[in-house]
This record gives C-alpha cells, sequence and structure tokens, in this order.
C-alpha cells in the first residue's frame, strides 16, 4: 500500500483540543458524525459483553480528540459505522461469539489502545515542548489515526473471509467464491488506498507506491557477476547515450541511439530472469545518478498491479529526482487533486507531459524503468500504461523508458502501434544463443554450489559435474537454477548432496525445458512432504491455494485464523516449502509465492500431478 506521508498543521499544540484550540472541527458536522458513530458503537459493543471492546473505545476517543483534520474524521466515522453494523449482525443470536471472532477482535482492540496511550504520551508533554514539536507531533496522530483505520480494516477483511469460508461447509473453493473473496478484499483495501491517497494529497505530496521501488523488496537481488553481459551491456549503451536523437536529425545512427524505449521480453511462462535484469539495471543507473523512476509492478500487490498508480509513482519519484519537476507537479495538483483519479492517459498527458514540456532543457535526463509490466491488471486489449505512452512518446524527453514483460498479446498489440514502434528497442531473451544462456546459468550455479559445499563443510564433493546436470536441465532458464539451489541448501533437511543425488534422479533428459522445471517443483512438494495422510494432503492444499489465490497476500497470522489452523500447525506445513514461497520472521508480513512460475505450475492440470493440483475443478480440491 502507499506510505503513510506526514501532515503538517499550524492548529496548535496536539494536546486534548478545546473548543478554542480548534473550534471549525469540533463544532463541524464532521465531528457530529464521528460522536454519533462512536455512541452506536459504544452500544453495541456494551450489548455484545465481548471482552476488549470498552478498553478498545477508551483508546479510540483518546485518538479522536486530537484529530484536526475533518478528513481523517470523516473517513474513520464511515469505518467505525461499518464495524458497528459487522458486529451487530455478528452477535443478532445472543450467542457468544467464536473463539476465532474473539482473537480478532482483541487484536483490533490492542491495536485502538496501543493508539491511544502513545496520543496520551503525546497530550502530556510539558506545554512549551508541546509547542516545539506540535508539527511532529500532529503527523504522529495522523499516523495513529491511520494505524485505526489500518485496524479496522484488516478486522472486516478476515471476518469476511472467515464468513465466505464457512458458508463452505467442505472448505473447497470454486472459481465463482475466490472471485467473492477477492472483490470483498479488493473493496477494502481500495478504502485503505482511497484514505491514503487524500493523506499524501494533504501534505502536498503526490501519492505512491513506496513498496514498487527498485529498492523496497529485500528478495530482488542483481545478476551473477559474470552473468548477463550481453543484455546489460546493450542496455547500459543506451542508456550512455542519454535523450535520444531523432532518427531525421542522425541518419546514419543505429536504433539503440534513437530508441527512447527499450523493451526487454521473455518466453510466455515466466523464468528466464527479466526482474533481475531489470533491478540490476536500476541499481547501476541509480549509481549514475540517471534513474529517475522505477516501479515493479506485482499480481501480488493490488497497488503494484494498478496502472494509475505506476504513473503517479513515477510521477512522484521524479519529483524526487528533480525538485523543479516536483514544484510544478505539486501546483498542478492543488489546482486539480482529481486528476490522480483521472484515467492513465489523462494522468500522463498532465503529470508528466505538461510539466516536462514546461522545465524543457532544465529537466535533466533520466531513464524510467518499469518491470513486469505484463502484471498490471487492466483488462484491455492493449497496455494502459503503454498506449498512454504511444500516444505522448515525442513530448515525454528527456525521459527514456526500459520496460519488461512478458509478450503477452495486448503487450505486444501495444508495441505495434506506429509511434512506439518507431522508438522501441526490443531485446527478446528466448533469442540469446542457447550456448551463452547456459554459460550463465553455470557460473551461477558453480558459485552457489562452491558457497554451499563451503557452509555445510562437504570435503569430498567434485560439484562441477553436477552443476552440468543441472545446467543442462535448465535450458537457460534462471528461475530453475535458483529454485533447484534453494532445494539443495535446504536446511530442513540439512543434507545437500543427498538433496541433488535425489533431484538429479528425477530430471530426465528427453523433455523440453518448463518440463524440467515442473520435474523440480514436484520434487520439492515430494521431497518435503514424502508420506502424507488425507489430511496433511488437504492442509498443504488450503495453505498453497490461499496463498495463490487471494492476490491481496495475508499473513501468517492471517492465513492461519483464517484457515482455522492452530499456528504450530500452519508454521510446520509452511516451513518446509521455504524454497518456493517467502515467510518474512514478522508474523504480521504478507506470506508470497517465490516465483509466478510456481503458481502457474501448480494450477494447470498438463503440468502438475493431480495429488498436488490446486483448483481442479472436476474434483472440487480441497484448500
Amino acid at each position: 500500500m502507499h506510505r503513510l506521508t506526514s501532515q503538517k498543521t499550524s492548529s496548535g499544540p496536539p494536546a486534548k483540543p478545546s473548543a478554542k484550540e480548534s473550534p471549525s472541527l469540533a463544532k463541524s458536522k464532521a465531528f457530529a458524525g464521528v460522536q454519533g458513530a462512536l455512541a452506536i458503537f459504544k452500544e453495541v459493543a456494551g450489548k455484545t459483553g465481548v471482552p476488549g471492546l470498552q478498553e478498545g473505545v477508551s483508546g479510540l476517543i483518546a485518538v479522536l480528540a486530537a484529530v484536526k483534520n475533518t478528513d481523517d474524521v470523516q473517513a474513520l466515522t464511515k469505518r467505525i459505522q461499518d464495524l458497528a453494523e459487522m458486529l451487530k449482525k455478528a452477535t443478532d443470536d445472543d450467542k457468544p461469539v467464536s473463539k476465532e471472532m474473539q482473537e480478532r477482535i482483541d487484536r483490533l482492540a490492542q491495536a485502538w489502545v496501543k493508539s491511544g496511550e502513545r496520543v496520551h504520551e503525546i497530550g502530556s508533554k510539558p506545554y512549551m515542548k508541546r509547542l516545539v514539536t506540535r508539527e511532529i507531533d500532529a503527523q504522529a496522530i495522523t499516523g495513529e489515526v491511520a494505524k485505526i483505520t489500518s485496524a479496522i480494516d484488516s478486522f472486516m477483511v478476515e471476518t469476511m473471509l472467515a464468513i465466505e469460508f464457512a458458508l463452505d461447509g467442505t472448505r473447497t473453493l470454486i472459481q465463482t467464491s475466490s472471485e467473492r473473496v477477492e472483490s470483498k478484499i479488493d473493496a477494502a483495501y481500495q478504502g485503505i488506498k482511497d484514505i491514503m491517497i487524500r493523506q499524501d494529497l494533504y501534505a502536498g505530496v503526490v501519492p505512491h507506491v513506496p513498496a514498487a521501488q527498485y529498492d523496497a523488496d529485500e528478495k530482488l537481488m542483481p545478476c551473477h557477476d559474470g552473468t548477463r553481459a550481453d543484455v546489460l551491456s546493450t542496455v547500459f549503451a543506451w542508456a550512455d547515450y542519454g535523450d535520444a536523437a531523432s532518427a531525421d536529425e542522425l541518419p546514419t545512427t543505429s536504433k539503440l541511439q534513437t530508441a527512447r524505449v527499450f523493451w526487454i521480453n521473455g518466453p510466455g511462462s515466466a523464468g528466464t530472469g527479466k526482474t533481475t535484469i531489470a533491478y540490476t539495471v536500476a541499481v547501476h543507473l541509480a549509481a549514475q545518478h540517471t534513474l529517475g523512476a522505477s516501479f515493479f509492478c506485482s499480481r501480488d500487490d493490488s497497488s503494484r498491479r494498478d496502472p494509475k498508480m505506476v504513473i503517479l509513482t513515477i510521477v512522484h519519484q521524479l519529483g524526487c529526482f528533480c525538485s523543479d519537476f516536483k514544484e510544478l507537479v505539486v501546483s498542478i495538483l492543488k489546482e486539480d487533486p482529481s486528476i490522480v483519479h483521472a484515467v492513465v492517459p489523462r494522468q500522463v498527458e498532465i503529470l508528466l507531459v505538461k510539466p516536462l514540456l514546461k522545465l524543457g532543457s532544465k529537466m535533466p535526463f533520466c531513464v524510467v524503468v518499469i518491470d513486469a509490466l505484463d502484471e498490471c491488471r487492466d483488462g484491455g486489449a492493449t497496455s494502459t500504461v503503454l498506449s498512454a505512452l504511444a500516444a505522448f512518446i515525442t513530448s515525454l524527453a528527456p525521459l527514456k523508458f526500459l520496460i519488461t514483460s512478458r509478450p503477452e498479446a495486448r503487450i505486444l498489440e501495444s508495441f505495434r502501434i506506429t509511434r512506439l514502434d518507431a522508438v522501441t528497442q526490443r531485446y527478446i531473451l528466448h533469442q540469446i544463443e542457447p550456448r551463452v544462456a547456459l554459460a550463465d546459468v553455470q557460473v551461477y550455479l558453480n558459485s552457489n554450489l562452491q558457497r554451499i559445499k563451503a557452509a555445510f563443510k562437504i570435503d569430498d564433493w567434485s560439484y562441477l559435474d553436477d552443476s552440468e546436470v543441472l545446467t543442462d536441465s535448465s535450458a537457460g532458464l534462471f528461475i530453475f537454477a535458483a529454485t533447484a539451489i534453494r532445494h539443495i541448501e535446504d536446511p530442513a533437511h540439512g543434507d545437500p548432496k543427498s538433496q541433488l543425488s535425489a533431484l538429479k534422479k528425477v530430471i530426465s533428459s528427453d523433455v523440453g525445458s518448463y518440463s524440467h522445471l515442473d520435474q523440480l517443483y514436484l520434487q520439492v512438494l515430494e521431497d518435503a512432504f514424502p508420506v502424507m495422510s488425507a489430511e496433511l494432503l488437504g492442509k498443504l492444499k488450503m495453505i498453497l491455494g490461499s496463498i495463490a489465490v487471494l492476490n491481496q497476500p495475508l499473513s501468517k497470522a492471517s492465513l492461519s485464523q483464517l484457515l482455522s489452523l492452530p499456528s504450530g500447525a500452519f508454521e510446520a506445513i509452511a516451513s518446509r516449502l521455504h524454497s518456493v514461497i517467502a515467510i518474512p520472521d514478522d508474523d504480521q508480513e504478507p506470506i508470497r509465492l517465490i516465483h509466478p512460475s510456481f503458481y502457474e505450475f501448480i494450477t494447470d492440470r498438463s503440468r502438475c500431478v493431480p495429488k498436488f493440483l490446486w483448483f481442479e475443478e472436476a474434483e472440487k480440491e480441497f484448500i
């Protein structure tokens, strides 16, 4: 989601406001509305007799007493009203709430209490100290409002999901059910996003997605030394040419010199290393001070697959790159804040083209990196982002765009637009000579097998022959090599040589490249669960299916609650899958698949064996 952005205020010290300190808000309809909502909520909380709610409401009241922003109050009023309605419905039959519901309420109330304590600390400071720190304190109070709002939304999302699963007595999730769940999640997160956008605008900041920036994802790593030399040198040369020259001005120049767009694409399935290349380029450009902006799309994150947020985030980062650009954009948004909700072509025209034309030569040359554009959800026949860029590409100097994606039909169609085609340099990864791709993979495998040998202190292991076998099986796919390494060094097994030996046995030499990857994924699952009861298989499918289907990933704590699994049982199963899923140390952080190709494997009946196949409609697989 969007970064919570500070809000500055000059409305006085952040102690509990009196009517004199904040007369307009204290007497406003917004404040009256939230007071009414709180009264209703207190009544509902009292009738339910649920432990913890009354204490939580006290914390909520303490925060609201310190709020000075009408928009915050109005947004929170709606959340409190919705929450009261949900609790009323949940307890209408006078039965005690379930253990799971009580745990969700406890988490909600605890968040409110903590926020109340934080605001009380602020208000308890000496008056003179509050005068000095009032802007910082106002920002802190705004932050507590956002935490409360987020806690309410998390509670409601978890409860709605629990209802969906409870209605399905067999815990099967057919397509219509998953779509119902996703629509509810999207609606809730859209509400959070709208609040964050308003907060950014209030603070004079362009709404954006910090998690989409190249250096925000800890999982991303640069290309291994000595690999991808050809594509990297080509991209670096393209960037080093600076602002692209017109082919008419320099008729003897190469396409590399005149291209405003550099498109790297790979095969229809994932695994060729496009994101790693994009990250490596972004790191290089940042060191050269020519990285204007970056956006790494992800279908796992609603904000990172939103075309509008792609443009807004690029605009925000360009403002950080060039202060003159930022000044113009902030001025535009003050005049018309609704631009942030406009269609993508309008955003490009007003927030990119207009400031760039006004700045002229004052805008430094820079490159914008957009990775995995195919994971943006826009549903059109062509890519919304590419179509908008095509419409204005001649007016976007001095920006250049590096774009990576799969060659999906809508992406291909967009790049066929004449204006875009004329200024695009293509680099097709699967057309690289096989020997070059294999050599890169072997360098990666040799280095990592050597590292594993040293880490596990294995003296009697000549790994070069093993590396060659894995290289031949990889067909040049880096995701194969990376997954194999994670599987071989899995601490749950603690025996790399045995892991490698078992893996080599199942990798045949007479199948296609993605069949090798499928065999690897199958081996990961078989090794993790060599013997499975029907109950264990059901739990495994519940966990994998939930992680795979929910486009807005949930945390370990939320998934455990959702699936009615004790945290220990969830941990015992998930911990065996480190080769394919990323499990953060923080239980509140979302769990994600490491790579989209694993999702494709477990949902494709032509690739995955029935035992592990998720979403086999004919059998209504348990998840």
